[in-house]
This record gives structure tokens, sequence and C-alpha cells, in this order.
């Protein structure tokens, strides 16, 4: 993990390296956020990770009922602070107090996979992955689908104009 600050070069920068030695599982990250109180989230696919700059804390389907599925695929920390989590077919939602809150009901089985979570200037949340719903805009714990496909969504971006930017595979 590389950490970066705006006043200086990287060649002034610290680079840590963390294993499982510290902590860490023995598995792919899959995304990484930092939310307000100053946590590192790390998502990989033995669960979500809270690094408090000393220690990993480990949250999984065993620890953490709630959360279906072990393999969290991103992670998003929205302009109310709150930490967005998606996952591998166990739905999507903020994270909260050690639970994992569902925004939308997923067991009607059309979230799978979710790649990518974005919160548009409207403040709308835009999730993107793969499966049989490829994207999908929250507003108000009210979801709508607009988009099929076999290819998948992996990331979003806005530009001046407010203009959504879909990365597709």
């Amino acid at each position: 993990v590389l950490f970066r600050s705006r006043e200086k070069e990287l060649q002034q920068c610290r680079m840590e390296t963390w294993t499982s030695r510290d902590g860490l599982p023995a598995r792919d990250i899959e995304a990484i956020a930092q939310t307000p109180e100053g946590y590192l989230w790390v998502a990989t696919r033995a669960g979500l990770l809270r690094f408090n700059g000393a220690k990993f804390q480990i949250y999984d389907s065993h620890n953490t009922p709630s959360l279906k599925r072990d393999m969290i695929r991103s992670l998003y920390v929205s302009s109310s602070g709150d930490l967005w989590v998606g996952t591998d077919g166990g739905g999507f939602g903020i994270f909260r107090d050690g639970r994992f809150i569902e925004s939308v009901n997923s067991g009607s089985g059309a979230w799978s996979e979710q790649r990518a979570i974005y919160q548009s200037h409207d403040g709308a949340l835009w999730v993107g992955g793969s499966g049989a719903t490829t994207l999908t805009r929250v507003e108000y714990r009210r979801a709508k689908s607009f988009y099929e496909a076999k290819s998948g969504i992996n990331g979003f971006a806005e530009d001046r104009a407010e203009n959504l930017w879909i990365v597709g595979s």
C-alpha cells in the first residue's frame, strides 16, 4: 500500500507492505477506501478488512452474519461518509457499526457481482457489475435497473458537465 501526500513528491513518500503475517488474508485485494474516521477499508476475497494503522480487523460471513458472502468486490465512501460495500453474490449496502446493512433486497437473484459503486452529483448511487443486472441506480433505497449485458461494468466517472461515464469490460 502506498501513501501519497499532495505536498510531497513520490520519492519523498514512505512505502509499507503488509502481508498475511500482519493479518492481511493471503488473497487478492479488490478495492481500498478511507472513511472520514481515518480507517482504511480493504475489500478482499476473504472478507472486509478495517485497518487502523496498526492492525487489521476482518469482517466476514462467520463473524458478521448480515454479510452473506465473504468476497467483497467494491468499496465507496459516499458524501455522507457511509462506507458502501459491493459483494460477489451477496448484495450491496452500507457497512456501519460492524454490520452490513443491505441497501435493497437482493433475494431476487438480480444482484450477482458489484464491481463498482459511485455517487453522482445528484446524490444517487450507481452500482455496476456483471450478472443479471449490470447497471443499477439507487435512490432512497429504491433501485432501477438500466442495462443487462454479458459484459460487465468496472467503473464510473463524471465530467464537469455532469455526464456519467461508464467503464465496461
